[in-house]
């Protein structure tokens, strides 16, 4: 899951973007964008940035997990989110957005759901907050395939306050959001760069950059 910042950029987590067996890029990243009629459009990356203080580990998740992802083309019909100024506060009440399992062991990924949770944790390193339960009291949390989506804040207008990112406790316990108010500084400071990541093209009109060439491997990237 990822949320549209920009006219050509995604922000979503980095593990979204890792190959788990090697912990590498994966060799094609592919974002899709559902139609009012119910299809679906695909947008290839051509750039990636991923936090360089990245680190997961199983006994307390992930810190930075955060990244950005520029698409090859701009994006249509749907208008990009602003990212929230102002850090989260206990209590807050937040939309927590995913595609994700609604439990461990159900098999109903791909479904955009949406919830309403409260802000139960700030980490004291103030970048990242968790929650677990909705206005009810009840057991709301995300699950798996709903890493780096939004948890959105709604003032004088709809914002987004979190980047779902992987956690220890997995789809029984508290989620855990990167607090994208302090991470606008990194956000607004990275750049496209061409060759960052590898799209797959058969011709140079495939590329943004022009060039599409013949790696050592034989096959062919921008």
């Amino acid at each position: 899951t990822g949320t549209l910042i920009g006219r050509d950029l995604v922000l979503t987590a980095t593990h979204c973007l890792l190959d788990p067996s090697t912990n590498d890029l994966r060799s094609h990243v592919q974002f899709y964008l559902e139609s009012s009629s119910g299809g679906q459009r695909g947008f290839d990356a051509r750039a990636i940035a991923t936090h360089s203080g990245y680190r997961f580990s199983t006994a307390a998740g992930a810190d930075n997990d955060i990244a950005l992802v520029w698409l090859t083309r701009p994006v249509f019909g749907v208008a990009p989110l602003p990212l929230s100024q102002s850090p989260v506060t206990l209590g807050d009440r937040l939309t927590i957005v995913g595609y994700g399992l609604t439990r461990v062991g159900a098999d109903d990924a791909g479904i955009k759901r949406q919830a309403t949770v409260l802000v139960d944790r700030i980490a004291s390193s103030g970048l990242e907050f968790s929650f677990e339960r909705n206005p009810a009291g009840e057991l709301t949390t995300v699950c798996s395939g709903d890493s780096g989506g939004p948890s959105l804040f709604e003032q004088s207008g709809v914002e987004v306050a979190g980047v779902h990112a992987t956690t220890a406790s997995g789809c029984n316990g508290s989620g855990t959001d990167m607090m994208v108010a302090a991470y606008r500084g990194w956000i607004t400071a990275q750049q496209p760069t061409i060759g960052v990541y590898r799209v797959p093209c058969c011709s140079a009109t495939d590329c943004a950059s022009g060039r599409c060439v013949l790696s050592p491997d034989g096959h062919r990237y921008c």
